[in-house]
């Protein structure tokens, strides 16, 4: 039997000679009709002008060797190809048997031919010793040629060890790759580990623009995975240094893939990114990478196939486990979940507000349906707030977002302000001093504001909170609802409870023949205006307040907003008790110059008993005027102001009068002043006016009549040792706005009148 056995195998030796020396004389004898034969089987045209084998050793020379379709579409010229085989060790497993040279080849790229029909086999796997065994290879020019680029390189390979080659690849833009190659079969696995030089690829993919946005599902290419089942039973291990990529570098990387039939699985991925910006690197040291995608088939469309992907590092883990659409959006079904505390490898690049929402678990479930990526069970903590629900995505010309949120606590803002350092003081007052000149001495920016993301968005989210921090103040109730469509924002309702009272309003953006056009109505009413959290409570108590504001305007800037506003701004607030050592803490330094030139008792008196203070403004034109009332009053002073604030240029033209009351121990005729508020709104300057010093409170409705100031002044004035100055100015206020509304009403009737006419 074993002779048989062994019989056998030398006649089926024999026959592979035979087979292999016929092949060398047809090789030899007639390599035209060789080549003639090659393409017989391939289904291709190969040609060379000249083609040439000798018989031992077994060397092909081509020139002007052209590979191409039967359309005469070109896949492969050489000017010069050589190629040169040892048939001893072909046979020979472990031995490097074949070497390549060639002055100048080009190869040319073809794009996507569709789908193929039908069920399709993963490619034979590559036979790694046979692959990579060569001797040499001499590349001087290959260009790689595509429908939008080409590109020239230089290969050169050359074997140091029965296991080891050196490696170098360059081009034209710039590529310097330079390796050392280590190949070993062990037990049916190929290892080939990669040890690459420093490389830059900057240069190679700087301009390239990645278009990082998912297509839909009937645009989205096919991708071919039967290179997997090429590289099949291959564990790969590459190491570098340092690997810079545009606008980042891989330092220390590391990492290990095994390719298996329709599978990669990422074994280890280690490495430092340094992320460059304003050329200052930023370092995210440990980070490591593990994960399996195994495809649901050889080609793929929508739904590529099923994968679990880990990403972590100090203080921070990702994951993502489902169903991937790799290059789309339909077919997505995975479970994302984010943990970053309040110690990771991102710590150092997040703005300090961010130490408020660390640390962070998110979790969401992503799915992927036509056009429209979905995160439902949406759960969010950051730090004490929270946030749930459900938000929608649709990419089409217009990205459509439909979301639902809710949170049980949210806060915005910290609940105490950052003081600055030294450093960010100094950086702050020279970023103001590298302000435009124009802009140095205005509030209101002139810079065109973006208003073109109304125009390209669709936008409908709800969002609740039970409570809602903004800063110090502890809002309740909140709910809103954001609309977007057609180039049209509508904030409504947008309402919360706060202190006490609570708020509602409505806004809205219109973009009318590219103009933005701007309406807002807000009113908050009963709420505690220490609620706001401006001061501790012990320095503030009380202050019921009311606000009413109603504008309307247009324009691109900030600045083109305010010139051209109109509407009602109207604040009230009674019933608050202020320590007066605690004054500069309720505004600036402006306020507290103001009220310590306006109140002598703010040094003797340790608070300020503040029984009311109104501030109403009527807007025309970019015009907020005040010949209503400007009125604060305390239990020793009151304090009446008139005058205008011009919007256009944003100077300050306000006239204030203080007046003490009578049996408070004070002489009015060493008090009463008054006082200039000049300057623009963001530089204003009060100044006292000496020349309008009274003498008695008699006197005072005359003296501010001549000022130039309203009726409805000198009327407050004259109450001030009688009736309430604040309880006054809101009942001529409510006459005012009967007249008006009397007034309008008769110009609507006399309209109606002429229009039946």
């Amino acid at each position: 039997m074993i002779a048989r056995l062994l019989r056998f195998a030398l006649y089926a030796l024999l026959l592979v000679a035979v087979v292999i020396a016929l092949l060398l004389i047809l090789l030899v004898a007639a390599p035209q009709q060789a080549l003639r034969a090659a393409s017989l089987a391939s289904g291709l045209q190969i040609q060379a002008e000249a083609f040439t084998v000798s018989p031992w050793p077994v060397e092909l020379n081509a020139d002007k060797l052209t590979v191409s379709q039967k359309d005469d579409t070109p896949l492969l010229r050489a000017n010069d190809l050589k190629l040169s085989v040892d048939l001893p060790g072909l046979i020979a497993p472990e031995k490097a048997f074949w070497s390549l040279r060639s002055n100048q080849l080009d190869v040319y790229t073809r794009g996507d031919e569709g789908a193929t029909e039908g069920p399709q086999q993963a490619s034979a796997a590559l036979d790694f010793a046979r692959l990579l065994g060569f001797e040499s290879i001499q590349l001087g020019q290959v260009g790689v040629h595509s429908e939008a680029s080409s590109t020239v390189y230089r290969i050169n390979a050359e074997r140091q060890s029965p296991e080891q080659f050196k490696l170098r690849i360059s081009s034209d833009a710039n590529l310097d790759l330079a390796a050392t190659v280590t190949h070993r079969n062990q037990t049916g696995q190929h290892l080939l580990q990669v040890r690459l030089q420093p490389l830059d690829l900057r240069p190679l993919l700087g301009s390239q623009q990645a278009d990082s946005q998912p297509v839909s599902g009937a645009e989205e290419a096919e991708i071919n995975w039967a290179w997997l089942g090429l590289l099949r039973n291959l564990r790969l291990t590459l190491d570098t240094e340092r690997l810079d990529l545009p606008g980042l570098s891989l330092e220390q990387l590391s990492t290990q893939i095994l390719f298996a039939v329709r599978q990669l699985t990422v074994e280890e991925f280690s490495t430092d990114l340094m992320l460059e910006s304003n050329d200052q690197p930023t370092a995210f040291r440990g980070l490591t990478l593990k994960g399996t995608f195994t495809t649901v088939g050889t080609q793929t469309t929508g739904l590529d196939g099923r994968g679990e992907v880990k990403l972590s590092a100090p203080g921070l883990s990702a994951s993502v486990d489902g169903e991937l659409n790799l290059n789309g959006i339909d077919g997505q079904q995975a479970l994302l979940s984010i943990m970053l505390s309040d110690q990771s490898v991102l710590t150092s690049v997040l703005p300090p507000i961010a130490s408020t929402y660390l640390p962070i678990d998110l979790t969401a479930s992503i799915n992927g349906r036509g056009e429209t990526l979905e995160l439902a069970d949406l759960k969010l903590t950051a730090g004490k707030s929270d946030l749930a629900g459900h938000l929608s995505l649709h990419l089409e010309a217009q990205q459509i977002i439909q979301a639902k949120l809710h949170s049980n606590n949210l806060q915005l803002g910290q609940s105490k302000p950052t003081e600055l350092t030294p450093a960010q003081a100094a950086e702050s007052v020279q970023t103001r001093e590298a302000a435009a000149p124009d802009q140095q001495n205005r509030l209101f920016s002139e810079t065109p504001l973006d208003w073109q993301w109304i125009e390209n968005n669709n936008w409908d989210i709800t969002f609740t909170a039970d409570r809602l921090g903004i800063l110090a103040a502890p809002f309740t109730e909140l709910s809103t609802r954001l609309q977007l469509e057609e180039g049209r924002l509508l904030l409504e309702p947008f309402q919360a409870a706060l202190g006490g009272g609570g708020f509602s309003g409505t806004g809205s953006v219109q973009l009318d023949s590219n103009t933005p056009q701007l309406s807002t109505v807000f009113q908050l009413d009963g709420v505690d205006l220490e609620a706001f959290g401006v001061v501790p409570q012990e320095q503030l108590a009380g202050g019921k307040t009311a606000v009413d504001i109603q504008l309307n305007s247009h324009g691109y800037s900030v600045a083109e907003l305010a010139a051209n506003s109109q509407g009602t701004l109207h604040v009230l607030v009674h019933d608050a008790v202020i320590q007066n050592d605690s004054i500069e803490l309720l505004g600036s330094d402006l306020l507290l110059e103001t009220l310590n030139k306006l109140n002598p008792f703010a040094k003797s008196d340790p608070t300020t008993q503040l029984q009311c203070a109104l501030l109403h403004f009527d807007i025309k034109d970019g015009v907020a005027t005040s010949d209503k009332a400007l009125v604060m009053e305390t239990e020793k002073m009151e304090i009446i102001g008139d005058g205008d604030i011009n919007l256009h240029n944003e100077q300050l033209n306000i006239l204030i009068t203080p007046a003490a009351k009578q049996g408070v121990g004070l002489d009015v005729g060493s008090v009463v002043k008054f006082m200039k508020l000049g300057g623009s709104l963001a530089q204003p300057k009060p100044t006292v006016d000496a020349a309008g010093l009274l003498k008695s409170t008699a006197s005072i409705g005359a003296a501010m009549s001549t000022g130039g100031l309203s009726m409805l002044a000198e009327k407050v004035v004259k109450t001030v040792s009688g009736e309430n100055a604040c309880r006054s100015a809101l009942t001529t206020l409510r006459k005012a706005d009967t007249v008006n509304d009397s007034q309008a009403q008769r110009t609507d009737t006399t309209t109606k009148v002429s229009d039946e006419q």
